[in-house]
């Protein structure tokens, strides 16, 4: 398997915005919250909104999963 480098909060928040846009989303961007969102021992995000809501996840490689 090959060993990612971890990412960022902010690159996360960028993959998933990014893959939302990319997708045909248009309009507002619910986006994640920092302080709620949490980075997996893996190195994957879990983004989360606010109040706890998931958005969905974004692995070191970039991958992002909706949830």
């Amino acid at each position: 398997m090959k060993k990612y480098k971890p990412i960022t909060y902010a690159m996360a928040e960028y993959a998933y915005a990014s893959h939302l846009r990319d997708n045909g989303h248009t309009g507002e961007i619910i986006y994640p919250n920092k302080d709620t969102s949490k980075q997996q021992t893996d190195g994957t995000w879990l983004l989360l909104t606010i109040t706890g809501e998931r958005l969905g996840t974004v692995s070191p490689n970039g991958t992002v999963r909706l949830t």
